[in-house]
């Protein structure tokens, strides 16, 4: 299954001089299968090197650091010359080789023509200053797909539109069309390899084949948990794993914010869980949401360290993190409060963190508004998420009573065929895009 290319990448090509872009994601994102794609699309020749598979590359970043040289010895390596001015160079995995990291200043600064794209796993935690020189790379995320990409990967690229398209009246059939496969993607999420088991499986039964789909997540989990212990020692792994497994228990809880209390024994307090925090956050394996109780520009800056809640990176991991049965996603007539509530939450919060809004959540003594965001305009605007239309929004009374200059807003829910201010909770990423 291949994705649709971000843009970026094609600005980056266009560009006359260059830095190395470096890639970065969440294990599983689609980093290296991007960049084969791009290079299968916009390059006559590409030149791979895995730094995980291929040690015996190492020693040639050892030797000289010299753009010329090391391009030199790669060619003579692969037996294929590779020329600078046209060919696609891709670093996989180079967070496993540190002095090929620190090449790409040497290539931003003698040869800015290149096409150096690099990507690897937790390239958000091992990347430092010190990998780097800040200014000579460019460096990009890759997040999982969205909705509308899922459709566009199960070939319903029509539906898509009609997601994408926020000003276009839908008609019933359509809408419950749309939420249907809503409920589907859910249980997916939008990792390749978990969609394109949905894509291969799609002659079992829907159930059986959801169960196809969280048994490999469930293997995915385990992927990323044995990351934390490979990449920073066994004590500070187990904070880590604690810290990710309490994130859907504490979303199921409807919290206002992330309680530190009992989730590492002995800990209590922010700061004997900023490391492991830090390190997940840094995956690209959560999303944080600050808590403000102010609703005014910069939204930043009445924001603390200590007061936020957390999300999952991928809607149908949490899923399988947090073990919530399969049927009760799938059914749209469900009322269990916990599908209602942070399931609705965690994707509204994952469209945002994509389409590369900070999130901010605005409380005030028992009023709250899930999500706040901040356009390039200036404008403040407040999101709402129910699972029903008649659900009342008192918070967002008090937050427009209080802030009278905010005019826009938002309130999603599942309803089908939703009017005014209302929209389908499949729709946001049309509407966001506007914002």
């Amino acid at each position: 299954m291949n994705r649709e290319l971000p843009p970026f990448l094609s600005r980056w090509k266009a560009m006359r001089k260059r830095n190395p872009l470096i890639l970065k994601g969440a294990r599983q994102v689609g980093k290296t299968t991007s960049l084969q794609h791009f290079g299968s699309l916009e390059f006559k020749t590409v030149h791979c090197f895995n730094f995980e598979r291929q040690k015996q590359i190492h020693s040639i970043f050892d030797r000289d650091v010299s753009p010329a040289a090391i391009v030199n010895a790669l060619g003579l390596h692969s037996g294929r010359p590779i020329n600078l001015k046209t060919d696609l160079i891709i670093f996989d995995e180079i967070q496993e080789c540190p002095a090929a990291l620190t090449s790409l200043k040497y290539f931003s600064e003698e040869e800015p023509q290149a096409f150096i794209v690099c990507a690897g796993s937790l390239l958000g935690v091992k990347l430092t200053e010190d990998s780097f020189p800040v200014g000579k790379v460019e460096i990009r995320q890759l997040f999982p797909l969205s909705f509308s990409e899922f459709l566009v990967a199960i070939n319903k690229p029509d539906l898509a539109q009609w997601v994408l398209q926020n000003d276009k009246p839908l008609v019933q059939a359509i809408e419950e069309q749309i939420l249907t496969l809503f409920t589907h993607y859910c249980v997916t999420g939008g990792l390749p390899a978990i969609v394109q088991t949905y894509i291969d499986e799609q002659d079992k039964p829907l159930f059986d084949r959801m169960i196809i789909v969280r048994e490999k997540q469930r293997n995915l989990i385990e992927t990323y948990e044995n990351d934390m212990a490979k990449h920073s020692g066994k004590l500070h792994s187990m904070h880590i794993k604690r810290v990710w497994e309490e994130v859907p228990r504490q979303l199921s809880r409807m919290n206002q914010k992330f309680q530190f209390k009992n989730v590492i024994p002995g800990k209590r307090a922010f700061k004997d869980l900023m490391g492991p925090l830090d390190w997940l956050l840094n995956a690209g394996l959560l999303i944080q949401s600050s808590i403000i109780n102010q609703a005014q520009v910069p939204l930043k800056s009445y924001t603390q360290p200590n007061q936020f809640r957390l999300f999952c990176f991928d809607i149908g991991i949490l899923g399988a993190l947090s073990d919530f049965p399969i049927q009760s996603i799938l059914d749209l007539s469900n009322e269990n409060l916990i599908f209602k509530g942070h399931f609705l939450e965690n994707f509204v919060a994952q469209i945002l963190h994509q389409l590369g809004f900070p999130v901010y959540t605005w409380i005030r003594n028992t009023s709250e508004i899930e999500f706040l965001v901040q356009s390039e305009r200036g404008k403040v605007i407040p999101i709402e998420v129910k699972s029903r239309i008649n659900s009342k929004a008192k918070s967002l009374k008090v937050f427009l009573d209080e802030y009278p200059q905010v005019q826009d807003f938002a309130i999603f829910t599942l309803d089908p065929m939703t009017r005014g201010k209302h929209f389908s909770i499949a729709r946001i990423e049309g509407i966001a895009h506007d914002w």
